[in-house]
């Protein structure tokens, strides 16, 4: 893998002075209220500036009247690497349009006298300051050479110090979480034995009340079948009466009103006592709902407590995830560490990849986000350009067992890296992976491969040299010239002509994509639910005689949907064809419409 521009310019602009608050113009670009006719703005002072990176900063603020952006400070930086006179870079500032809608004049820039007569002036004080700038470099080169060696010298002992505290302060952590983790498993423990007691208790009160209502419903109905007894058998002796004694009748009357409204009130009492046992039947349910209420929210306590202590867990997983693992000489040059779990092994040569994987983690942390919430179990991924084989690794835990990887890497001592690589970490004898010493085009041959041994995320099918033509917006730079090797090439039609469909397809291959992608036609084809994760390096397209965008085009003609992957939060957003072919490098997403879920 390689560093990003992004990733730099993040840097960059970590060590960049934060922008003043108060803005100089307002939302059409011109001059707020604030702005008003100045006198000329003397730059002479800023030939006196030696570092370029404070020059820059320090023209910004004379001519724009701001803190330098993060592009413009890497592009006039790499301009003033090249030896390009500061005058230009100041000239350029001032003939920019934000400098002229400021409406100052600029003086103190040399050069402003007729040409002749700069020549003139200039031709003897040139000769000088190159006599005098060489004699100087001379006195300062042997000072300078031993204050470095005293700083490597500190820095390693600092090193050594960190590495002690860090292991020091591993141990005091570890030691703290599983005191946590202990206090809170007892009080879990604790809580679960005090729901089951209030159950029990609960069941028995509920086991009580139950049985004293029905005893009482029991009494009532004995009384109401008692009542309704007597009842008729006062009828059938007045029936009886009423027949055998007509003359006695008013008498019986009066006597059967008397007994009619005594029987009349008891039963008012009886309902009344009826609706008292109904009024309790109704508070000893409305007890039991309490009583429910409660352990419903003793079982909530009890999840929150479970969801504290998964997210304590969690953090002591960050805590560790935090401190820096070391990395340590493997043997051959190699370098080995820690990444997200994995033991990662990498070329010595390439100590920036191994000190960026050591202290940050993993490069590409929106690819990375990506690539694992696609890759699931069951499915068929394709790693090309596998470099060491952090994707490959990736997918493999993704894959939990189920599924199949592809990794190509045509780089002998990089393949040998990677499949330790993948041994080391228990996955080579799963049979999961199958490694592909090839490189990967449109057919089966032979081909060129430039290989630079300290930044093999680089090694490419074409040849490197100048990068970044002229009208492309683009700065040009100039790679080393690196060793140039034969390797076999493949096309993934061929090599995977046995796989009924293919997954998710990751591509890092320093612009031979368009190779790559001609040579997998039947495969995306078969894979309607294809995803294919693609770099995007407009210069390493032009540099394979590509031009960007028409790529994108035929991309498009395919019937794929074209997103960018956010590179931190991995997030795929939707960009327009203009925004891609502007940018240094981006990663792609590429899936049939609606596939982007």
């Amino acid at each position: 893998m390689e560093f990003s521009q992004d990733i730099f310019k993040r840097r960059i602009a970590s060590l960049l002075p934060a922008k003043a608050a108060g803005k100089r113009v307002n939302g059409s670009g011109q001059p707020g209220p604030s702005a008003s006719k100045q006198d000329p703005t003397d730059l002479s002072g800023l030939w006196s500036v030696i570092d370029d990176e404070q020059f820059v900063q320090e023209a910004y603020r004379r001519i724009l009247g701001r803190e330098c952006d993060v592009s413009g400070f890497v592009n006039y930086l790499e301009l003033l690497r090249r030896h390009v006179p500061r005058r230009v870079v100041v000239l350029q500032l001032v003939d920019s349009d934000e400098a002229k809608r400021r409406g100052i004049r600029f003086v103190g820039i040399p050069g402003s006298v007729s040409a002749a007569g700069r020549q003139a002036a200039l031709t003897p004080l040139r000769r000088f300051a190159g006599r005098a700038l060489s004699q100087v470099r001379d006195l300062l080169r042997r000072p300078l050479s031993a204050r470095f060696d005293s700083i490597d010298h500190k820095l390693n002992f600092i090193l050594h110090d960190v590495t002690a505290k860090a292991d020091n302060l591993s141990a005091k952590t570890d030691q703290a979480l599983w005191t946590i983790s202990k206090k809170l498993d007892t009080y879990v423990a604790d809580l679960q034995e005090y729901q089951f007691q209030i159950r029990q208790v609960l069941s028995q009160e509920s086991a009580a009340s139950t049985e004293a209502l029905a005893r009482v419903a029991g009494a009532a109905e004995q009384k109401l079948a008692a009542i309704s007894q007597n009842l008729d058998t006062h009828v059938a002796a007045l029936r009886e009466q009423q027949n055998m004694q007509a003359a006695g009748l008013r008498e019986q009357q009066d006597q059967l009103h008397q007994d009619a409204a005594a029987n009349t009130e008891a039963i008012g009492h009886l309902r009344a006592r009826s609706s008292e046992l109904l009024d309790q039947q109704a508070a000893t349910r409305s007890l039991i709902e309490d009583d429910r209420s409660r352990i419903a929210g003793i079982e909530s306590r009890q999840r929150e407590v479970l969801d504290q202590l998964a997210g304590l867990r969690e953090t002591a997983a960050a805590t560790r995830s935090r401190l820096f693992p070391p990395a340590i000489a493997a043997g051959d040059n190699v370098v080995a560490t820690e990444v997200d779990g994995f033991i990662l092994g990498m070329p010595g040569e390439e100590w920036r990849m191994a000190a960026y994987h050591a202290f940050r983690g993993v490069m590409e942390p929106g690819l990375t986000t990506r690539f694992r919430g696609l890759v699931k179990p069951g499915m068929v991924v394709v790693d090309v350009g596998a470099n060491i084989g952090i994707y490959t690794l990736y997918a493999a835990r993704m894959l939990q067992g189920k599924g199949k990887i592809h990794s190509f890497e045509p780089t002998p001592r990089t393949y040998r890296i990677l499949r330790d690589n993948v041994q080391v970490n228990g996955f080579l004898e799963l049979g999961l992976i199958e490694l592909h010493q090839v490189a990967v085009s449109d057919r089966a041959g032979q081909a060129g491969l430039v290989v630079f041994p300290d930044d093999s995320g680089h090694n490419t099918l074409f040849e490197e040299g100048v990068v970044g033509p002229s009208g492309t917006g683009i700065p040009a730079c100039v790679r080393p010239v690196g060793e140039r090797i034969e390797v076999s090439t493949v096309s993934l039609d061929e090599v995977l002509k046995d796989e009924p469909r293919v997954d998710v397809v990751k591509i890092d291959a320093e612009g031979a994509e368009p190779l790559i992608l001609s040579g997998m036609r039947k495969i995306v084809e078969r894979s309607p639910g294809i995803r294919i994760l693609m770099e995007f390096a407009p210069v390493h397209l032009r540099r394979a005689g590509v031009d960007p965008g028409g790529f994108l085009d035929e991309i498009a003609s395919w019937g794929f949907d074209i997103r960018r992957i956010h590179d931190e939060t991995g997030q795929p957003l939707e960009a327009s064809r203009d925004q891609l072919t502007a940018v240094f490098s981006a990663n792609l997403e590429l899936a049939r419409p609606g596939g982007h879920d």
